[in-house]
């Protein structure tokens, strides 16, 4: 399992941070109560399990939700 801070483009509301979280959580290989966006912060953090699901399709499905990231941080879990 691996730990993803992923950092988007300012958020318009805070209603983004449920669609995003919704995206994220939808995808296989996510660990699904990990997944915490902050509006104030403007990024996302989950657990996803590599061997599943990659960063790219992680940041995929948020770019597809409408949100823009804009860079991505990963470490061993």
């Amino acid at each position: 399992m691996q730990k993803a801070t992923i950092h988007l483009k300012k958020l318009a509301s805070a209603h983004a941070t449920h669609e995003i979280e919704e995206a994220v959580r939808s995808l296989e290989g996510v660990d699904k109560d990990s997944v915490k966006a902050f509006f104030a912060f403007s990024k996302v953090e989950l657990i996803f399990d590599s061997g599943k699901i990659t960063l790219e399709q992680i940041e995929e499905a948020i770019k597809n939700s409408g949100h823009e990231v804009t860079d991505s941080q990963v470490e061993a879990q």
